[in-house]
């Protein structure tokens, strides 16, 4: 099933725009927090509502890397990489 809207949520639209960041960090990220031991800690402190603190994880994590500051390094990639 595919939802899409007819208009333009600003905050989605934008975050939408800089997939291929979020897509390509986000693994590296969870794989450190896994190795250090985050999340079986968690789990351990917040057995009961380790599921909200996990998606909340995943929404901070997804903010963090739509910064402005990863989508500067993504486009001086491809604009270096990529050059007609």
């Amino acid at each position: 099933m595919c939802i899409i809207p007819n208009k333009k949520i600003k905050i989605i639209t934008n975050l939408g725009k800089k997939t291929l960041q979020v897509y390509v960090l986000h693994q590296t990220i969870i794989m450190f927090m896994n190795g250090i031991g985050l999340f079986n800690q968690l789990e351990k402190i917040f057995s009961d509502y380790f599921i909200y603190i996990y998606l909340l994880i995943a929404v901070m994590l997804t903010f963090f890397l739509s910064l402005r500051l990863f989508t500067k390094i993504f486009n001086y990639i491809k604009n270096t990489m990529f050059v007609n």
